[in-house]
Parts: C-alpha cells; structure tokens; sequence
C-alpha cells in the first residue's frame, strides 16, 4: 500500500540460524536421497553469530520464597522440589510413570528425555519424602507421577507463574530450576 511502510518482522540470530539449518536440510535430502538437484544452495551459507546462553539462577531468598509459594499446592511443589533436586526437565517429569520410580533405592528412571537417551535420577531428602507423599494416593504402575484429575498430563505451567509472581520473582521460567 502506496504511502505506508511494510511490515517488520525481526528474529533472532539463533532463529534464523535453525530456520537456516531446516531449509539447508531439506536441500540436503532432495539431493542425496531424491537427487532432485544437483547442489544444495545453502552449503556455503555461513552462520550468523549467536549470543550467549539465558541462564538464570534463584538465589537462596528467592528459592525460599519460591517453595513457600509452591508448598500450598501439594502437587506443584512435589513437581518443583523434584526438579530442583534433580534437575529433571519439566517433560521428563511430565511423562515420568510410576513403573519408573523406585521409592525404595531412592531413583527415578526418566525413559523419555530431550535427547532420547534414558537416563537415572537419583532422590533423597525432601524430594523423595514428597514423591512418597504424592504416591501414596494408591497409583498404578502405568499412571503418570504427574497427572490432573482426569489422568491428564498436570499442568504445571499456570500455578508455576503464579507462584512465581506471588514470590515476586521476576524474569524466571520452570527451566530455570536445572540451574538453580
């Protein structure tokens, strides 16, 4: 339209170095495996400089607060304590079953991870009193460790940032606990 500017769209340098890498891809297969063409068009792109990595941790006083919150809903802090202590992703524990835990060695057997290699938590202390708390609602071994009512995967997500908010913590998402 005559007189207005288009439409900005920016992204990331890290966004588009994965858009690059999935375009370059597809190249790469309908050369090697289709032979569609004879060179992909995207080998002598180079990559744009990323920046560092978001790593935030809670301090001491923000994590006190943070488990003062999360202590009045039992599941929530039974899901942060476990992560805290663990470092367990929240998909880990999202797909973590009952079949998986072993309150009686104190471990935890997370089979669906984010690089596909299954692998062993280990848990003591609060965490493992807390997963015995939460287990003790009679769950069988295919149930999930986390679930709603419904035996729905639970959702974290919405109490976790209220519970952050009401502790005012700022800036600081569930993943963050793998640091903290």
């Amino acid at each position: 339209v005559r007189g207005r500017e288009a439409a900005r769209f920016t992204r990331s340098s890290s966004t588009v170095n994965r858009y690059l890498a999935v375009l370059s891809h597809v190249f790469t297969v309908a050369r090697k495996e289709w032979h569609w063409i004879a060179h992909n068009p995207f080998e002598g792109v180079a990559k744009l400089k990323e920046g560092p990595g978001r790593m935030r941790f809670l301090s001491q006083d923000e994590r006190v607060r943070l488990l003062d919150e999360t202590a009045k809903d039992a599941q929530l802090h039974t899901f942060v304590v476990l992560a805290l202590s663990t470092a367990a992703r929240a998909g880990e524990l999202w797909n973590l079953r009952w079949r998986d835990v072993d309150l009686d060695g104190g471990r935890m057997h997370l089979q669906v991870t984010k690089n596909a290699q299954p692998r062993t938590a280990w848990i003591n202390g609060e965490a493992l009193r807390l997963l015995e708390a939460h287990g003790e609602r009679g769950k069988k071994a295919e149930a999930r460790v986390f679930a709603s009512v419904k035996g729905r995967r639970y959702r974290y997500d919405k109490p976790f940032t209220a519970a952050c908010q009401a502790a005012q913590i700022k800036d600081f998402t569930f993943h963050g606990l793998r640091h903290s």
